[in-house]
């Protein structure tokens, strides 16, 4: 009987929810906001091992786009932003001995990089509906991991992120982003600028 009142509890707080977040899009910019985009870009990035830096290398790949907040005008959103770039590089994954030569292989393979920046962001309209260019940026800390590997660490540093772009349709935008991050750990770091153009679906 406990068991049933409190599913039946904890149902109508979830009815409750998604009835407020429902009635948050009324189709005006001002309310609770969501954002979800997806487009091509390119991310260039170097090594610094001690102090030395490593080769700048760039990739082509695919870059999603996520925010969530609240727009205290039809002009102004704030919001949490994480604007990730995916991309396939090649890395040493293991060794391998060989008896005869008395010498250690390195084994490569191909393997999935998640790097972007995330925190505290912030989009300005020039008009207080569609369609209206916009200009937006953020600041909060960026990360470089391979999260497909069993073995994998994220690091994690400073990144910022800056852009502008246009909603041509009511809750559609073409967007692009310059984001800047220094993902460290221990002796080593990251340096990562990426260039995103993204479509994105807002809701609001």
């Amino acid at each position: 009987m406990r068991a049933r009142l409190l599913l039946l509890a904890l149902l109508i707080v979830v009815a409750s929810q998604l009835a407020s977040v429902a009635y948050a899009f009324n189709g005006e910019r001002k309310g609770f906001i969501l954002g979800l985009g997806a487009g091509p870009g390119i991310t260039s990035y170097s090594l610094e091992v001690d102090g030395e830096s490593g080769d700048d290398e760039s990739k082509f790949g695919l870059n999603t786009d996520f925010r969530i907040g609240y727009a205290p005008s039809d002009l102004v959103q704030i919001y949490w932003m994480s604007k990730v770039a995916w991309f396939s590089q090649e890395f040493v994954t293991d060794f391998t001995y060989d008896p005869y030569t008395q010498e250690y292989d390195a084994v490569e393979e191909d393997v999935t990089v998640a790097t972007g920046v995330a925190g505290l962001g912030a989009t300005y309209f020039f008009q207080p509906t569609a369609p209206s260019p916009f200009i937006l940026g953020g600041i909060g800390y960026s990360s470089f991991s391979t999260p497909f590997e069993s073995d994998s660490e994220s690091q994690i540093g400073f990144g910022i992120a800056a852009g502008g772009g246009y909603e041509f349709a009511k809750h559609w935008t073409i967007e692009g982003t310059l984001t800047y991050g220094k993902p460290s750990e221990d002796d080593f770091s990251w340096s990562v600028v990426g260039l995103k153009a993204t479509i994105n679906w807002l809701g609001y």
